[in-house]
């Protein structure tokens, strides 16, 4: 039977290399400029490693979750405001004479999505998406510095005719 000296030096040890695998662990953590240190979504969601080599086995690793959920925004229509910048956009979806884009943002009440606007040809849908202040802003509330949100709003755009087979294409750029 080991002698209550020797328990002790081994439980010294196991903290001492819990310790020191925790300080590594957390020492892992990207430059400035090298990208994130996290998995992309859809990407592996545990890390798994060798045990140390004391034999200690070293925590668990996560639950495999499988994909992860991405929120889907609520499409909307255009907030009253000022039609101040042309917004580039992203198809998200067209069904019919209904449209579906994606629209990156400050968000209200200085630079929310006030407006699309469509030019219909045979061959082309052109969009164009606007965002500027929303209607009853304070410019003072706007003046200066503003806080860098973005806001990812679906906006949902109505055409005259349906798109069928022609191109959905921007508008006016920025």
């Amino acid at each position: 039977m080991p002698t209550p000296r020797a328990l002790v030096a081994v439980a010294r040890l196991a903290i001492a290399a819990l310790l020191l695998g925790a300080a590594t662990a957390c020492g892992q953590g990207s430059t400035p400029g090298s990208g994130p240190t996290t998995a992309p979504v859809g990407g592996p969601s545990a890390v798994t490693a060798a045990p140390p080599a004391s034999g200690m086995p070293g925590p668990s690793p996560l639950p495999d979750s499988g994909q992860l959920p991405i929120p889907t925004p609520t499409p909307a229509e255009p907030v009253a405001g000022q039609r101040q910048t042309a917004t580039p956009w992203t198809l998200v979806k067209a069904d019919g004479t209904t449209v579906i884009v994606q629209v990156v943002s400050g968000g209200p009440p200085c630079n929310a999505v006030t407006g699309a606007d469509v030019a219909e040809t045979l061959s082309t849908v052109a969009i164009t998406t606007w965002t500027g202040p929303i209607e009853g802003a304070k410019a003072s509330d706007c003046a200066g510095p503003q806080p860098a949100i973005a806001a990812i709003q679906w906006i949902r755009v109505t055409l005259k005719a349906p798109v069928g087979t022609r191109a959905l294409v921007p508008g006016h750029q920025p």
